[in-house]
């Protein structure tokens, strides 16, 4: 009985692991996202993209979306 009651503790910790943020970090993986915007006066392609003062990524690409009228500038970006 014990085994198994090991079995399924070390399986929840894996998969807690897993599904945790420490892991993108911590295997080097890149996690994506687009933002729009109303304009992108002064941003560049590698710029630092910070969060709450932590650098959290760059900026990856820009393109203007015709089709968003308000915000047509979208921005993609590379989390760490």
């Amino acid at each position: 009985m014990a085994c198994w009651s090991f079995v399924a503790l070390s399986a929840l910790a894996a998969l807690i692991f897993l599904m945790s943020n420490s892991t993108a970090a911590s295997s080097g993986h890149l996690i994506g996202s687009a933002s729009y915007f109303e304009n992108s006066a002064g941003l560049k392609i590698g710029a630092p993209v910070s969060l709450e003062g932590l650098t959290v990524g760059s900026v990856t690409g820009m393109r203007i979306v015709p089709d968003r009228k308000l915000t047509p500038v979208e921005v993609t970006m590379a989390h760490q």
